[in-house]
């Protein structure tokens, strides 16, 4: 890799041209890091990018259905919870019992946050209620637990 640095040893006047020479190698050296560093970081981003994309896909295509298919928001969000617990390799019966085992609880969680994001109009104690006759503020916790462990966005008024 190139070094934008312009220096010759022979113009500096120093008692030790060795040492000059390990700078400049030095400099080079961190130079290249630098710029693999930051080569990575745009990879990283990339990926993010892509990610976000397919997940943002499928969202749409699963909306896509939905509207085809005619389903009433209560169908619909039984579908997401069904998806959730298809994702997590769970039951629907394990997010709607009483279970409080650590993958169970982020499964419901993520599946409170995902009702109340594709389906503003159900409250906290609809969404409480679907998932196991919850307390509203058990599925207004679910829903920013998730969101804050994820780095989402809470949209609404929930808060």
């Amino acid at each position: 890799m190139h070094c934008p640095f312009k220096i010759d040893p022979s113009e500096i006047k120093v008692s030790d041209p060795a040492a000059v020479r390990r700078r400049l190698a030095q400099a080079a050296e961190a130079y290249a890091l630098a710029q693999q560093r930051k080569a990575e970081e745009a990879r990283a981003a990339a990926l993010e990018a892509q990610r976000r994309r397919e997940v943002e896909r499928r969202r749409i295509a699963r909306l896509v259905v939905s509207y085809r298919t005619g389903l009433t928001s209560k169908q619909r969000a039984h579908q997401i919870v069904e998806e959730i617990a298809d994702k997590h390799s769970l039951r629907v019966n394990d997010l709607t019992g009483d279970s409080r085992m650590h993958p169970i609880v982020i499964a419901r969680q993520e599946a409170m946050y995902e009702i109340r994001r594709q389906l503003p109009s159900f409250s906290t104690s609809r969404i409480g209620h679907l998932l196991g006759r919850r307390d509203h503020t058990t599925a207004l916790h679910g829903i920013q637990a998730h969101a804050k462990r994820n780095g989402l966005q809470l949209e609404g008024a929930v808060v």
